[in-house]
């Protein structure tokens, strides 16, 4: 990322809360907690706080060690692979995947197989997720609802510039990084 204090600035001046910075111990015990690797944009913006609103928890709450918010951040994590398992119970499927069973449970077994080899995703704001890509320092955020998956900005800079509508879009939507198993879903056209 470019400059992350100015976007932090930025971010600010548009009514977002930030918490204390994470340092290196932090993010290596919520790596551990979670059993997520942070790219190293997350990680640099992280190392300037934590996002937050007071009015509700679409930023997660990383520093919150409580029992119940270490649960609701790994419902976060897993939420996206729930939401599009109930899109291909519902008739969604993508060549890619293979010839589509024709019994129910033969499908969820299929999908659930198949899910599994995908990149992880954490969650970044709300249904906006960054995918875990090995040796990736600045992967693109996608937003995901079941088969409603698509780009949602190039890098983390290009998404928050998007999101928050903070400066101006630094990069196009054009060529962006192939992301293993969700690029494809973004891509299928029915």
């Amino acid at each position: 990322m470019n400059d992350v204090t100015e976007i932090v600035d930025q971010l600010k001046a548009k009514g977002i809360q930030f918490s204390d910075n994470l340092t290196e111990e932090e993010l290596c015990r919520i790596e551990t907690i979670y059993d997520i690797k942070f790219p190293k944009s997350l990680r640099c913006f992280y190392s300037r706080g934590i996002p937050f609103t007071e009015k509700d928890n679409r930023f997660p709450c990383w520093t919150n060690y409580s029992e119940s918010n270490i649960s609701e951040i790994k419902h976060r994590i897993q939420l996206p692979y729930d939401w599009l398992l109930k899109s291909v119970l519902r008739e969604f499927w993508i060549p890619q995947w293979g010839e589509r069973p024709k019994e129910q449970n033969e499908i969820m077994k299929l999908f659930i197989q198949i899910s599994e080899k995908a990149p992880r995703l954490i969650p970044i704001f709300s249904h906006r997720y960054m995918p875990q890509l090995q040796n990736m320092d600045s992967p693109p955020v996608i937003s995901t609802v079941g088969r409603d998956t698509i780009y949602y900005g190039s890098d983390l800079q290009d998404y928050l510039y998007h999101e928050f509508e903070i400066g101006c879009r630094c990069s196009s939507s054009e060529n962006l990084m192939y992301i293993p198993f969700w690029s494809d879903i973004i891509d299928y056209k029915v």
